[in-house]
């Protein structure tokens, strides 16, 4: 094995290492063609990172798209869950634009949880997010936030659908100034402004995360908030007890169609950018008409290229 590692270049090494520690804990290879069917991401394009597909008609008349995302692809074939469990761990290329707005090869590698995932299960993807940020680096976090908790004070907060799609975004930049001028503009008073001081608050949560969760416990009123704040809690305790360093962040969000419960992104010190991303994405499976929960994460490789430090 050191023979072989010693002719490989970072990113193969890094593959290896990585395939081989979720192999360890029962994830199955999964490989895609890189090519599908354009109605399968042409039906999900807000859930893709990018709305550019690249598409082209085939010798047999059907619209064909070069792969943009692992975890469609990866919910279309599993329709045999049968209340079971399924994971794979993958190796892909995904193709899309770039901030210059030409289209580029981005390698990933990352996990899928698809069926009865339950904590347990939730716990063990936060672990490997954890154990492969350890595995690129010593100085690591893994920032975790709820959408539970996060949608439920934005929902409050909001006037309308518009109001939460901007206070969502002014969440995830952390723009307090931003929420301040979106209440002011709606003339909001009441219920309102106590749950956009509540939703204030949680952005400016303190790093430590027995800090953060004593005071995120005096932020939840309704049953399911105190739920998910608890969930969040005990995943936390979990990751420090596993010798993952984790912390509370909910600037960190998503579309809250797709996704659900927990959320979660990597960093690396020296790099702008996380390298990690992933969490639950039960409103996908729903789309998607199928049963159960998923959850997972994708390495972005292409990103580990401007890692200063580490080991």
């Amino acid at each position: 094995m050191e023979s072989l590692f010693s002719v490989m270049d970072e990113t193969e090494r890094t593959i290896l290492t990585l395939r081989s520690l979720y192999l360890s804990h029962g994830y199955k290879r999964y490989k895609m063609d890189k090519f599908e069917d354009y109605d399968l991401y042409g039906q999900n394009q807000s859930f893709l990172v990018s709305d550019r597909l690249i598409s082209f008609t085939d010798g047999s008349g059907r619209l064909k798209a070069l792969k943009p995302d692992v975890t469609l692809s990866v919910l279309q074939n599993c329709r045999d869950l049968n209340g079971g469990l399924q994971k794979y761990c993958y190796n892909e290329s995904v193709y899309r634009m770039g901030p210059d707005g030409s289209f580029r090869e981005i390698p990933q590698t990352g996990i899928e949880c698809i069926g009865q995932v339950d904590e347990a299960c939730l716990l063990e993807v936060l672990t490997l997010a954890g154990k492969t940020l350890r595995s690129l680096s010593e100085t690591y976090v893994l920032s975790v936030s709820e959408l539970t908790l996060l949608s439920s004070l934005v929902r409050k907060a909001a006037a309308d659908q518009e109001d939460a799609a901007m206070l969502l975004t002014a969440a995830a930049e952390r723009s307090l100034a931003g929420i301040d001028e979106i209440l002011v503009s709606g003339k909001a008073s009441g219920e309102r402004l106590d749950a956009a001081k509540r939703l204030k608050a949680l952005l400016t949560l303190p790093q430590d995360p027995d800090a953060a969760m004593a005071l995120l416990h005096t932020l939840v009123k309704e049953e399911a908030e105190k739920e998910a704040a608890a969930r969040m809690g005990r995943l936390l305790d979990a990751l420090d007890d596993a010798g993952i360093r984790a912390e509370a962040d909910f600037t960190i969000a998503g579309d809250l169609h797709y996704y659900n419960g927990i959320v979660f992104k990597g960093f690396l010190k020296d790099v702008p950018e996380s390298v990690l991303s992933g969490g639950q994405y039960g409103g996908l499976m729903k789309r998607m008409g199928l049963q159960g929960e998923a959850a997972g994460f994708a390495v972005y490789l292409d990103r580990l290229s401007w890692k200063g430090g580490g080991k």
